[in-house]
């Protein structure tokens, strides 16, 4: 059995603080990419909110399911480094657009090579 002390109400209190700010962000992300269509926020909504499920788990564990600290440790670990390593994918898999040239970029190319830049004389 947990024993409630002061401690266990600051340690839920900072849980709940820690639930409610990743579920922002996940929220954050997924609209994100709802509006745009880019898959690096679906990930990065998966990500965040695999760390915000980590970070809760193991309380979860430990207080509710009753199971031992280390493996209730080891389980919202282990789900924190998951939610990592896909923000991590959804960085690293957003590719760079090629650069882009617009009519003012052509013209000075243009003036730069000697030219008038498109205009007669």
């Amino acid at each position: 059995m947990v024993e409630v002390t002061g401690l266990f109400w600051v340690t839920t209190t900072a849980k709940l603080i820690a639930l409610i700010l990743g579920s922002f962000i996940v929220y954050l992300a997924y609209k994100g990419y709802r509006r745009n269509a880019a898959k690096p926020l679906l990930y990065t909504s998966i990500g965040f909110a695999l760390i915000t499920l980590g970070t809760i788990a193991e309380g979860i564990i430990y207080v509710i399911i009753g199971a031992d600290l280390m493996p209730a440790i080891a389980t919202g670990t282990a789900i924190t480094v998951l939610g990592f390593i896909v923000i991590i994918y959804s960085i690293y898999s957003v590719k760079s657009p090629p650069p882009q040239r617009t009519v003012g970029t052509l013209r000075a190319l243009g003036a730069s090579r000697g030219t008038n830049g498109g205009q007669h004389e």
